[in-house]
């Protein structure tokens, strides 16, 4: 069951824009199919159970993969590098490695350099500060930030580190800097 879930993320993996109606209708089909097979038969039991498990597979890393659709979302938002005004909420404790510090914000309005006024958005944004965090400033603070946002960049090596995806898992889609404290 272990390798045909993990056959199911494979195959999203190689074909990510496949059709997710088929694999609906299988997906459904097969519960009943399974039922059916232990009642009768155990001969179809095995094969359709692991088509289960592949399908439940495919289907949870397409759903871990997708991205957000609503036009809210800081990322429907920012498609390519830009300045900002960012205004949002401290989401947990700086981080400060000895020469930058990391934040994590929620944001609640954006506006583009292009743009006259700040619009309603929703989202995480990871920020890096070459600095030491301000002290003075707590998880919880409402704060108005300057900053260049843009998303995530993947590396072109093949089987490198997924850092898009990394981000993802922890709902974090949009990155940037902030230039000064």
């Amino acid at each position: 069951l272990c390798l045909a879930f993990i056959t199911g993320i494979i195959i999203h993996h190689t074909y990510p824009f496949f059709p997710l109606s088929p694999i609906l209708f299988c997906a459904v089909l097969i519960p009943p199919l399974l039922l059916f097979g232990y009642l009768k038969s155990h001969t179809i039991y095995i094969p359709a159970l692991l088509l289960l498990a592949s399908i439940s597979g495919f289907l949870h890393t397409a759903n871990s993969t997708r991205q957000p659709l609503h036009g809210a979302n800081i990322f429907s938002r920012i498609t390519q590098e830009e300045d900002a005004v960012l205004i949002g909420t401290l989401y947990g404790m700086p981080l400060f490695d000895g020469k930058k510090s990391t934040v994590i914000i929620k944001s609640h309005f954006l506006r583009l350099k292009h743009e006259k006024y700040p619009s309603s958005v929703y989202g995480l944004v990871l920020l890096r500060l070459k600095d030491m965090w301000p002290s003075s400033i707590l998880p919880g603070d409402e704060l108005v930030i300057r900053t260049r946002l843009s998303r995530p960049y993947q590396f072109a090596n093949p089987g490198g580190f997924d850092y898009p995806a990394f981000l993802d898992a922890k709902n974090i889609q949009i990155i940037g800097r902030i230039n000064s404290p």
